[in-house]
């Protein structure tokens, strides 16, 4: 704990998405906010630090609108840039080992 860095968060706290904030999505681009909330909810059983920001954001499935799919979007390139430092991180280490 005494080298750990802090890491910045899937989303912003300071933002509160509400029911109706934003215009509502047509029906294929709230299916796919649904597919994806449903991809995310199972990649949290690896990756707890996304646990909250797909809670939050899938509260908001039954209805998704366009702030709603903005701050998904967010999310899901704060999670692509984590992985992509994380394996970066992971060859650096393994490199040094071997």
């Amino acid at each position: 704990m005494i080298g750990s860095k802090p890491v910045s968060t899937p989303n912003d706290y300071t933002t509160k998405l509400h029911q109706h904030s934003g215009s509502p999505l047509c029906d294929s681009d709230a299916s796919s906010y649904r597919r994806l909330i449903g991809r995310l909810i199972y990649l949290t059983n690896t990756r707890p630090d996304i646990t909250y920001a797909v809670q939050n954001l899938s509260q908001f499935v039954a209805h998704p609108t366009t702030a709603h799919q903005q701050a998904l979007v967010e999310s899901n390139y704060h999670i692509q840039l984590n992985d992509l430092n994380f394996k970066k991180f992971e060859l650096t280490h393994l490199n040094k080992i071997f």
